[in-house]
């Protein structure tokens, strides 16, 4: 594949240098509680809430920033000791991941549709701030979007004036206050511009001539800072599903904010991407005078991709570590070779017991044949005699050494040598049956003997070219660990009812029950022997798993005593036991890092039926005339978290410098506190107003006279207008 040329070598970090970014969330510290407390003494002193669908501040008038700063997410959660059912905020629940658990909001896009849920979240906003009572005994002033519905309005002062006795409210717009604390009151009361506000899910555009906010050309965008997160989420952990356990929430909303970015021409962004400088080489840039004139992408505005690498973590492995796990294999050797052995002495006992009962048996035969017949047909079946009985004394005597293995292959194929024209029929059965078993005990002999030869080549490799027999035996320790591995997850599959491995499993076992007659012959289960097969299954899979184990065992002695750095290897081998490739894995932020944050501009990346950005600001702007157009162009204020996003007004400025005409100034300016910028606004009014906010305030007395009817909202410089129906 071919590499492409960029202007810059391509960025590499480390995955924790990423995770280091400033986390706009916090509580009150412990050494502040007593201050909190104390304010709650003082009723005068007002409470403002800034009510964000992505992050809620909250604090003291008298406090200097927010005591209080936390994701509006709740989640329920049942206590262990009091089974009752709580809700948790954020704050107190490890690695909030948007994407898992049962997490939830009071809004819905931007507006507040779960009032029990906000209900949750005040009680914790109020005990956090050191409210100590449940009636909260001050002024509030609180935040709310643009163009809120009443009804929402309605229910929130409902909650407010009835649950916890708030003797008065103040409500204005978000954004409002933000722009109060960036102006102050002179010049909020006469300044022209454009406001630009980037919430969590939605984006407002809002004019303001002479210090009048234009409420007819206010536009809202149904995409937000959450859109554009949510794009780079499910893209990374898409491509890189293999690393999906490093790129948890906090860490891929690290990477969004510190290494995505607003591509300042998306299109050219992409090309320069996969082309590289080659995509580039034509007239229109290699010519200053017609690149000048087409406004095309200045290549220095081109970003290179990025790679974050995950380093591999290995544990140093010390030689007492090394001793201890020697011995813990040892160890592990010796209680299989124990338990082999007791095994055998239970085999052994169990033989001797079933000799003894055939010889007093066979005993009994000779005394008192009748009724030794109905015992030798109880234990071997019906229509057997004392031949099985005395083939059955040769087997186990054979069995516990007492006579060599020859004497059963004497008497075993007696029927091969005779002629079928002197048999019965069950006896030419038999004859057939002893052809198989005699070819299959050849077949044995040979394998044997060959198995033999090949163990007395590798003692003679062994001692001849150790190199080759000691890579033999990395490659059958290799072998073993895959097996052992594959019979694992076998065993893993095995356990899951409706996984294919285990209906293959019954499938097979049904077969090997089922009769060769079926329908009403079918007489399977009757006798108790049918029902061995199930054991002998089981049987085979126990002590082939113990094989496999003492193998390795004994493969892995030989090797420490060939290979003096067995151990070394084996610290890679706990990493990587299948001996892959051990470069560092990474990933690599190409196109990812302008995709999520291009929706912005053009919704139609997350599903949204709605002009971008840009284009609605320029719509928004044609309404006004020349002259109040220019005014609000060279003074464009972006507020709202999602302003962070790093690159957004150099977009803006291309955008509209290519939408107006020849010689627009057109000037975009971040506001100094985006995200906490409407909290210390209020802060602001209520230090500068002084007792002038009484006539803002609606009280509860208002409140109980009037109930929840449209007279009872009181416009301020700061609210929302309310149109009477």
């Amino acid at each position: 594949m071919k590499t492409q040329k960029y202007l810059r070598e391509p960025q590499r970090f480390l995955i924790y240098d990423v995770r280091q970014y400033n986390n706009p969330l916090y509580e009150p510290a412990s050494d502040r509680k007593p201050t909190l407390i104390q304010n709650d003494y003082n009723t005068e002193i007002p409470i403002l809430i800034d009510y964000g669908s992505g992050i809620t501040k909250a604090g003291w008038g008298n406090s200097t920033k927010p005591d209080l700063s936390v994701q509006s997410l709740l989640s329920k959660s049942k206590d262990s000791k009091t089974s009752i059912t709580q809700a948790l905020t954020s704050s107190k629940i490890k690695d909030v991941d948007l994407f898992k658990g049962n997490y939830r909001s009071p809004y819905e896009r931007n507006i507040i549709q779960q009032f029990g849920l906000l209900e949750n979240l005040n009680d914790f906003i109020f005990n956090e701030i050191g409210v100590v009572e449940s009636k909260v005994d001050h002024p509030l002033i609180i935040t709310e979007p643009v163009a809120n519905p009443e009804y929402c309005r309605q229910n929130l002062l409902e909650q407010y004036f009835e649950c916890y006795e708030i003797p008065s409210v103040m409500i204005g717009v978000d954004t409002f206050f933000a722009t109060f604390y960036e102006f102050g009151q002179d010049r909020y009361q006469s300044e022209t511009c454009l406001i630009i506000s980037i919430g969590h899910t939605t984006c407002h555009i809002i004019p303001m001539v002479n210090g009048q906010i234009i409420f007819e050309e206010i536009k809202r965008i149904n995409v937000g800072y959450f859109n554009s997160f949510e794009v780079l989420y499910k893209q990374l952990i898409l491509k890189n599903n293999h690393q999906k356990h490093h790129l948890d929430y906090q860490t891929v909303q690290a990477i969004h904010l510190n290494n995505c970015s607003v591509a300042v021409n998306y299109d050219e962004q992409l090309k320069y991407l996969k082309l590289g400088t080659d995509g580039f080489q034509n007239k229109f840039y290699s010519n200053p005078i017609v690149r000048e004139n087409n406004i095309l992408t200045d290549l220095e505005c081109l970003q290179e991709p990025i790679y974050i690498d995950f380093p591999i973590q290995q544990k140093i492995i010390d030689e007492s570590e090394l001793l201890r796990k020697q011995e813990i294999r040892q160890k592990q050797a010796e209680r299989l070779k124990e338990a082999m052995q007791k095994k055998r002495e239970e085999k052994k006992r169990a033989h001797e017991k079933e000799l003894a009962e055939l010889e007093s048996l066979e005993i009994k035969f000779k005394e008192d044949q009748q009724s030794a017949k109905m015992v030798i047909e109880q234990y071997f079946g019906k229509g057997k005699g004392i031949e099985e009985v005395r083939k059955r004394i040769q087997k186990v005597k054979v069995k516990l050494g007492f006579l060599p293995k020859d004497t059963l292959e004497e008497d075993k194929y007696t029927l091969i040598n005779i002629a079928d024209s002197q048999l019965t029929a069950q006896q030419q059965k038999q004859k057939k049956l002893q052809i198989i078993q005699k070819q299959a005990a050849e077949t044995r002999a040979e394998k044997k003997a060959l198995e033999k030869q090949k163990k007395e080549e590798i003692i003679k490799m062994k001692t001849s070219n150790p190199e080759v027999y000691l890579n033999m035996l990395y490659e059958k320790r290799l072998k073993i660990i895959k097996k052992v591995d594959e019979k694992k997850k076998h065993q893993q599959e095995l356990s899951t009812r409706n996984s294919r491995v285990n209906q293959k499993r019954m499938q097979t076992i049904a077969q090997l029950g089922a009769s060769e007659k079926i329908g009403k012959d079918d007489n399977f289960g009757m006798n108790d022997e049918d029902w061995n097969i199930y054991i002998g299954i089981q049987k085979d899979y126990e002590s082939d798993e113990e094989n496999q184990e003492m193998k390795l065992n004994e493969i892995e002695i030989e090797l420490r005593e060939m290979d003096p750095n067995f151990d070394d290897k084996i610290k890679i081998g706990e990493v990587n036991p299948y001996g892959l490739s051990m470069q560092e894995p990474f990933i690599e932020l190409s196109v990812d890092r302008f995709r999520g944050n291009e929706a912005i501009f053009q919704p139609g990346i997350v599903g949204v039926d709605q002009s971008g950005l840009s284009d609605v600001i320029t719509f928004v702007l044609n309404k006004f005339p020349a002259e109040t157009q220019a005014k609000l162009l060279s003074n464009i204020r972006i507020t709202g978290g999602g302003s962070v996003m790093q690159g957004l007004a150099k977009r803006m400025e291309r955008d509209l410098t290519s939408n107006f005409k020849v010689g627009s100034v057109v000037q975009v300016n971040l506001m100094s506190e985006p995200i906490f910028g409407a909290w210390l606004g209020m802060q602001k009014v209520y230090k500068q107003y002084g007792n002038k906010l009484n006539d803002y305030f609606i009280s509860k007395q208002e409140y109980f006279e009037k109930g929840s009817s449209e007279g009872l909202f009181k416009s301020n410089p700061f609210s929302n207008v309310v149109i009477p129906y």
